[in-house]
């Protein structure tokens, strides 16, 4: 084997200061770097890993330390090279986890945060055990922390039995006794398959240890494709009709000590919505919120905001106001639960749009997976209550009131995550019960979606 003489490189580390020439095998000077660098000394790890590139450009050993040493000696880009080529040339997912592991710390070295995610994603990917695992997990969460953007996708598939919201019986009926007519097909629930995609990108400022502001832009758009049935149901409706779309910009203001009584976060948002490929409305909310620490495991989260639309149809404009209380609670097995209660009024020139409503949920999730599926539980009721309401030109006796209870059971598929990403499939079921039979409806549906492990 060939034999590399590095007597002047062992000079500068000082245990080994008294030597003057030494040889050593390839092997023998990759192990003593490798050992240089667990000691401390990146100096020294760092001078024989260009030795050893020097004698063999594809050393992955060598690449590694080099990745792992150039960062801290203020050569970060190199160290990203250095990492990104033995990851190319790594045989075996322990060396790629390690190349993927220092590259990322490089990119950080080098603030290039939505690269060192990328490589963070390829280590969790490669990871050989669950402490390794866990170990990119919190590196993603502390890179997220400091990178000043933030990004989100998010996209999913859903066959549904009701994409449009409609009634389940043809017949417009009030109060089980008042036939009116006929409902029209678009009325009646449709059924087919709707893919959402929602975007999101921010970019925080001001930092510091007690604050942070963000400004935000999200993006919501679903699309709409009706079965055979509903096509029948509703001839010459496509299922675009029913697209919808959001787009707004938001700035938000965290602050992570707040004083006495005072909310933890302001948020100000606009937006434009549209419907059928058809503006719908504009609008503009404030919202604020607390959240308060009730020991070790648990926590309440106070929500308030109200949010004025500007109709962009014959529609006449409104005005609402929310809030929510939230609890959370993780349990000393590890499973986590929650409930939340919630109020809604709104008010309009319009009756039919004038309404108060509350909500109730629940959800739990196991701590420990069933088989290969991680599991987590939701249930929900809300109502509507709309002191008039009138069906064309005939006023509803007593309004309209409108119950709906819903179900969720949504299942993560962790074993095969790639990238940190793993498909989650949830079955959503809900029905909802109304004086009016045009409320009165029910949808079954199916979605599958991709979901970060971080």
């Amino acid at each position: 084997m060939r034999r590399f003489l590095i007597g002047l490189i062992l000079c500068l580390w000082p245990v080994l200061a008294t030597a003057q020439s030494v040889e050593l095998t390839l092997d023998q000077a990759r192990s003593l770097a490798r050992r240089a660098f667990l000691a401390g000394d990146t100096v020294f790890a760092n001078e024989l890993a260009h030795g050893l590139i020097t004698a063999n450009p594809d050393d992955v050993g060598a690449l590694l330390l080099l990745a792992a040493t150039e960062p801290l000696m203020g050569r970060a880009n190199e160290g990203r090279e250095a990492g990104a080529k033995a990851w190319k040339l790594a045989e075996t997912d322990t060396l790629r986890h390690e190349a993927a592991f220092y590259t990322a710390r490089a990119a950080v070295f080098d603030r290039s945060f939505a690269n060192a995610q990328f490589w963070l994603r390829r280590a969790y990917d490669t990871a050989q055990t669950e402490a390794q695992e866990r170990r990119v997990a919190v590196d993603f969460q502390r890179v997220r922390a400091v990178s000043p953007w933030v990004s989100t996708l998010n996209f999913s598939v859903s066959p549904s039995s009701n994409l449009n919201g409609g009634a389940s019986s043809p017949f417009l009926v009030i109060d089980d006794f008042a036939g009116i007519g006929v409902l029209s097909g678009t009325a009646q629930a449709l059924s087919g398959v709707r893919a959402d995609v929602q975007i999101g990108l921010g970019y925080r400022f001001g930092r510091s240890e007690n604050s942070q502001t963000t400004l935000k832009f999200d993006g919501y758009h679903n699309f709409n494709t009706l079965s055979s049935e509903a096509r029948a149901l509703a001839p010459g409706v496509p299922g675009s009709a029913f697209n919808q779309a959001v787009a707004e910009i938001s700035v938000v203001h965290d602050r992570f000590a707040p004083v006495g009584p005072l909310p933890s976060q302001y948020s100000l948002a606009f937006g434009r919505s549209w419907f059928g490929g058809q503006p719908l409305d504009e609008y503009a909310r404030l919202g604020l919120a607390r959240q308060l620490r009730l020991g070790q495991r648990s926590s309440l989260t106070l929500s308030a905001q109200t949010e004025e639309h500007w109709s962009l149809t014959t529609v006449p404009d409104s005005r609402g106001f929310e809030g929510e209380i939230v609890l959370r609670h993780r349990l000393q097995s590890g499973a986590t639960m929650g409930l939340s209660v919630g109020g809604v009024e709104v008010t309009s020139p319009s009756v039919n749009q004038t309404y108060t409503g509350w909500s109730l949920s629940a959800e739990y999730a196991p701590a420990k997976p069933v088989g290969p599926v991680d599991l987590a539980f939701g249930i929900g009721v809300s109502t509507k209550d709309f002191p008039t309401y009138f069906v064309g030109t005939f006023e509803a006796p007593g309004g309209r009131q409108e119950t709906t209870v819903s179900a969720t059971i949504e299942a993560q598929f962790t074993d095969a995550e790639v990238l940190g990403f793993h498909p989650v499939l949830t079955l959503n079921a809900s029905q909802s019960t109304s004086n009016i039979s045009r409320f009165t409806g029910e949808t079954i549906g199916l979605s599958f979606g991709i979901k970060s492990a971080f």
